[in-house]
């Protein structure tokens, strides 16, 4: 039972993270791009962004480093999630506190790891991230995994 389970999970976390991934990477790509620039507001990156990329090839741009990023986050929040559901659900055990630790971490981790990616890709290379600022993004990431999963 367990095993079928974890077949269902991964699936539907895998479809639910390709299914979003094209237009929340154009979302960070854009939001990168104009923190990176000079006078370009995120409206503006984003125009571009959907212009030269998600509209004009949505295949490659659907295939690109930035969307297999996304669907990194997505698909390890939504499995993490599915598993810890049917984990406790299947040994009749209570899933909160599993689920928000197990959400979290996967998604804090993935989501700072995409970040980077996108720093390097499509930033300037400019100052240091402030260590405090980590803190605060983790709080960001349990509460919005409070609200969103629990």
């Amino acid at each position: 039972r367990l095993g079928t389970a974890i077949i269902g999970d991964l699936g539907a976390a895998s479809v639910a993270a390709v299914t979003a991934s094209p237009l929340i990477a154009t979302i960070d790509r854009s939001i990168v791009e104009a923190a990176a620039s000079k006078g370009t507001t995120v409206n503006q990156a984003f125009g571009k962004c959907m212009k030269n990329g998600l509209l004009k090839k949505p295949l490659a741009f659907s295939l690109a480093p930035e969307c297999r990023w996304v669907s990194l986050v997505y698909a390890s929040t939504y499995a993490a999630s599915n598993l810890v559901d049917s984990t406790c659900e299947i040994y009749e055990k209570q899933s909160t506190l599993p689920k928000l630790v197990a959400t979290t971490a996967a998604n804090s981790g993935t989501c700072l790891a995409k970040d980077a990616a996108f720093a390097r890709a499509y930033g300037t290379g400019g100052s240091s991230f402030p260590v405090a600022s980590f803190a605060l993004f983790l709080l960001r990431d349990v509460l919005t995994m409070g609200c969103a999963f629990i």
